[in-house]
């Protein structure tokens, strides 16, 4: 089982990302990555990358080209 952060967690294409990956057995999404998260997530979702505190095995990125930056 591979450990997935979604980075654009809160758009519609890390929605479907999500939808998408729920529907395999080998991956798990554990929590997102998203400056507009509004909180009531069912998965973590940070908005600062500073204060992720767990080690996904894959990060997908549907984020703005400013965040991916960040983000590496």
């Amino acid at each position: 089982m591979y450990n997935v952060l979604i980075s654009g967690y809160c758009g519609k294409m890390g929605r479907d990302v999500e939808k998408a990956i729920e529907e395999t057995d080998d991956f798990e999404v554990i929590a997102g990555y998203d400056i507009a998260s509004t909180g009531s997530d069912k998965k973590p979702i940070y908005s600062r990358i500073e204060d992720l505190d767990i080690s996904p095995d894959i990060i997908i990125d549907f984020s703005r080209p400013e965040a991916t930056m960040t983000l590496l």
